[in-house]
């Protein structure tokens, strides 16, 4: 897991770096600008028009980052300098622009900046008091019903390294922000509780997402209604056919036998592939009208050991007791002590008693089946979401297991993408790559001369996967984050000729 992470200082420090603006020519491998600005303009240049435009603070990116998840458009980055905003507007108007969405409060882009550069644009806001609650903004505006969240992902908004590649992860589940304290922050933990995910992902290794909030997170989410009323059927069935073997008998499958092996055809031995469901809920006992009249394989058990035939030889050598592997149950009980001439009223009596009260639970547990669960035994299912983490060893491992997820063996990417994991600054335009099909494609992490042997991995996986990948590469800043020998390598990877 991971051990060490971007202090907040440093990520500052980290994302102030941009190339000088004599190391970045024009070249056809990369979209790029002298500075960060111009570089989200490029990226945005890609989508040709776009009705909706996404506006966030340029020298902090963590609402950017945020916004990844966001659909429609791309991303513009922004400040109070008047070339900037200049070069801003100018874009927005070539992309033919109806609507600016700001991400962010005031403080991280001023209401003069966002009238500065919308011209004709419509221009609203998605904000919170600070990244946390912005972050929470932005997951309302995708699921603004409550309730209805399927997912959430959870990364450190601190660092932010692991949030810059999530939102290349297909769909609308939001990004909400952890602050490594061990305690979700509160806007964090209520929206969770809103949305009431069934699962909730942690993007980043332990040292990034603490145990603890995942935990906390997890409580706060819910198993679907759906999910929660299998498992309370599951009980219903398991009761009732638990209730049978008590009256009808059971046999147990050998020890070293699967539910797969007693509903393999060529044994011959269950009923229908239908009822593996209900089979599963008290394997390995199984009732005597699971099993078909000639299913002769060498699978029961009788008192620990397995026959040397079949259902007969289990037949021939079923216990009394309901400790034994095989059980004839209390309705053969009674009978047999009913044709007994030796057997005393007594015993004729506790049998009678015992087969009656055995049959009520039966008929009770039946009904209970055809009635179905009640809400409060569903309830008792719909205790929490499924925790799950996508991380590696370093902020690169994770980024190419993020891109595992999104893009499995390529799979439905049209362009690899690469950012530099440390100056970051260009990469937080990254997640809004997928909102236009044609771009959409993973965004792994290199190192400004390095390509890190994880990247490494998962680009030749996807070039393999997927082999119209070839040559399908763009490096997300100049040659001052990312130099031209990794570009060069990246586009070997991908098996294009230079």
């Amino acid at each position: 897991m991971r051990k060490s992470f971007l202090t907040l200082g440093a990520a500052i420090a980290a994302l102030s770096l941009v190339a000088p603006a004599t190391a970045m020519a024009a070249d056809a491998d990369r979209y790029a600008g002298p500075n960060r600005y111009e570089t989200a303009i490029a990226v945005a240049s890609a989508f040709g028009t776009a009705d909706v435009v996404y506006l966030a603070r340029g020298d902090q990116q963590v609402d950017a980052v945020s916004g990844g998840k966001l659909q429609t458009g791309p991303v513009l980055l922004v400040n109070e300098d008047a070339a900037v905003q200049a070069l801003v507007k100018s874009k927005i108007a070539d992309l033919k622009a109806t609507k600016v969405v700001v991400l962010g409060g005031e403080g991280a882009v001023s209401e003069a900046a966002a009238k500065a550069v919308a011209g004709d644009a419509t221009v609203s806001r998605l904000a919170g008091a600070n990244r946390f609650g912005t972050a929470v903004a932005i997951s309302k505006s995708l699921h603004p019903s409550d309730g209805d969240g399927t997912e959430v992902y959870l990364a450190n908004g601190l660092t932010l390294v692991d949030a810059l590649v999530g939102g290349q992860i297909k769909g609308n589940a939001p990004i909400l922000l952890t602050n490594g304290s061990g305690t979700l922050p509160k806007e964090t933990a209520d929206e969770i509780k809103r949305l009431a995910p069934a699962k909730v992902t942690a993007l980043g290794g332990e040292g990034a997402v603490l145990p603890s909030e995942l935990t906390e997170a997890a409580k706060l989410g819910k198993t679907p209604t759906a999910n929660a009323e299998t498992k309370a059927r599951a009980d219903l069935v398991k009761a009732s056919r638990e209730a049978h073997m008590a009256v009808e008998g059971w046999y147990t499958i050998a020890d070293g036998k699967t539910l797969n092996d007693f509903m393999d055809t060529t044994n011959g031995c269950a009923v229908t592939d239908a009822n593996k469901d209900n089979l599963a809920t008290t394997f390995p006992k199984v009732l005597a009208t699971d099993i078909k009249t000639n299913c002769a394989a060498n699978i029961f058990a009788v008192d620990g050991a397995t026959t040397a035939g079949n259902k007969a030889a289990a037949d021939a050598k079923a216990g009394d007791t309901t400790d034994a592997k095989t059980y004839k149950g209390l309705q053969a009980i009674d009978d047999a002590i009913k044709a007994n001439a030796e057997a005393t009223n007594t015993a004729k009596g506790q049998s009678a008693d015992a087969l009656i009260a055995a049959n009520k639970v039966m008929t009770d547990a039946d009904a209970a089946v055809s009635a179905g669960p009640t809400k409060e035994q569903i309830a008792k299912y719909e205790t929490g979401a499924a925790e799950n983490r996508i991380a590696g060893n370093n902020r690169f491992e994770t980024a190419a297991a993020i891109a595992a997820v999104a893009y499995p063996n390529g799979t439905g990417a049209a362009m690899v993408y690469a950012a530099n994991g440390s100056a970051f600054a260009d990469a937080s335009v990254a997640g809004y790559l997928d909102n236009k099909t044609e771009l959409a494609g993973p965004v792994v992490l290199v190192a400004l001369d390095t390509i890190p042997a994880t990247t490494d991995a998962y680009v030749k996986a996807a070039k393999a996967g997927h082999p119209a990948l070839a040559g399908k590469f763009k490096a997300l800043g100049g040659n001052g984050v990312i130099a031209d020998s990794v570009v060069t390598g990246m586009l070997d990877l991908l098996k294009q000729a230079r």
